[in-house]
C-alpha cells in the first residue's frame, strides 16, 4: 500500500469520527447535557482537523517516489543551445513523462521536497520526496544579459498550496517532518547527466556520464 492510500485509510474515517461525535454533540445539547457536549464538541473538531490534514498529506504525496529503492532515481540532462543558454530534460524516477526546461545562465540548482513521517512512520509510511524548482544563475555579472535567470516550479499550483498547509500544519502537530532542501550549484555542461540519489535523510547528486563527472568529479555531493 502506498503513503497515499495508507494516509486516505486514515484520514477518511477519522473525519467521520469527528463527524460522528458532532452530531452527539447536538444530542446533548438538546437535553442540556453541558459538559459532556463540550468534550464531544472539542474532540469532534479536533479529529476533522486531524482528519483533514493526513487526507490533504495524501493528496500532496501521490506524485511523491518512496525512498527505499534503486529506482527512485532522477535524472538530468543537459545541452547547450547558445551562450549561458541551455536546455535542461528532467527524466522522473518513476514512469511519468519527461519534462524540458530552458535554463538562462552559468550554473543550475534543483530544490526537492521530502517528508519523513516522524510518529507515523509506526504505521509503515516511508520517507518520499518530489523535484520542487529548477533554476539556474549567471555567475560572471560583467557578461550577464539583460534575459534574467530560470525558475522552473515542477509542482503545479494545487500542489504548492498543499505543500504550504503541510509544512505550517507541522508547527503545531508535529506528527510529520517536511522540508525543502536547496542542493549545490553546479557548472551546467553541454552533454552531462547527473541522477538525484535522495535518502531519508538528505540528498546525493552524483555525475552519470563524463561530462558530469568533469563537473563534480566521481564522488558524490550530500546536502542534508
Amino acid at each position: 500500500m502506498t503513503n497515499s492510500s495508507q494516509l486516505f485509510w486514515l484520514g477518511i474515517p477519522t473525519i467521520a469520527g469527528g463527524i460522528w461525535l458532532l452530531g452527539a454533540t447536538s444530542v446533548n445539547l438538546r437535553y442540556r447535557r453541558w459538559a459532556a457536549a463540550c468534550l464531544e464538541g472539542v474532540f469532534g473538531g479536533a479529529l476533522i482537523v486531524l482528519g483533514g490534514l493526513l487526507t490533504i498529506l495524501g493528496l500532496e504525496t501521490l506524485p511523491y517516489t518512496v525512498v527505499d529503492s534503486s529506482a527512485a532515481r532522477l535524472e538530468l540532462h543537459f545541452e547547450k543551445r547558445g551562450r549561458q543558454d541551455y536546455l535542461a530534460l528532467v527524466r522522473p524516477a518513476d514512469d511519468r513523462q519527461d519534462q524540458t526546461f530552458s535554463l538562462r545562465g552559468d550554473e543550475w540548482r534543483l530544490d526537492i521536497n521530502c517528508i519523513q513521517w516522524g510518529p507515523l512512520s509506526a504505521l509503515g509510511l516511508k520517507p518520499a520526496y518530489r523535484p520542487a524548482v529548477l533554476r539556474s544563475r549567471y555567475t560572471e555579472l560583467d557578461t550577464m544579459p539583460s534575459t534574467p535567470p530560470s525558475t522552473h516550479y515542477l509542482t503545479d499550483p494545487i500542489q504548492g498550496k498543499l505543500w504550504r498547509i503541510i509544512t505550517f500544519a507541522q508547527t503545531y502537530l508535529p506528527l510529520w517532518q517536511a522540508k525543502t532542501l536547496e542542493l549545490n550549484y553546479w557548472p551546467m555542461t553541454p552533454g552531462a547527466t547527473f541522477v538525484l540519489n535522495p535518502t531519508a535523510d538528505g540528498a546525493e547528486i552524483q555525475p552519470l556520464n563524463e561530462q558530469a563527472k568533469q563537473v563534480i568529479g566521481s564522488s558524490s555531493t550530500r546536502t542534508e
